[in-house]
């Protein structure tokens, strides 16, 4: 288990907190999703946790950790079942996952825009399909 307690994160600029008292825990190892609106603070606390920017409070983060940001620079190539592999081969602990596999593990929504999508390469599908991935 991952445990942070009583975070506090303060910008520089303007010395304004932007977490203050925070606390939570994580399951790890595992894979665990930040969600919630724009700007409330998601990449700034991934960066938190992977030790990429410094904050205040008890941090028992993870020894090794994978974080993919907003930008994904290095995926282009790579295809949209290799992304899936990663994130349910990791929850799931399979290396390779086929499409009759992915349809058992995810809602079907989810499976019924990743199934067309399956071996194209990340780089040529649209910004909110990236997203959506």
């Amino acid at each position: 288990m991952m445990r942070v307690e009583h975070l506090a994160y303060y910008f520089s600029r303007n010395g304004q907190p932007f977490f203050k008292d925070v606390s939570f825990q994580l399951k790890s190892p595992g894979v665990n999703f930040l969600i919630g609106q724009n700007g409330a603070g998601k990449t700034t606390l991934a960066d938190i946790i992977t030790g990429l920017r410094p904050a205040q409070g008890e941090l028992d983060l993870p020894k090794a950790a994978i974080y993919l940001n907003q930008q994904l620079p290095l995926l282009s190539s790579i295809r949209v079942r290799d992304v899936a592999q990663l994130v349910l081969g990791i929850e799931h602990g399979r290396l390779r996952l086929t499409t009759e596999q992915l349809q058992q593990l995810i809602d079907t929504q989810a499976y019924q825009f990743l199934a067309p999508l399956w071996d194209q390469h990340y780089g040529q599908l649209s910004g909110g399909q990236r997203k959506l991935v």
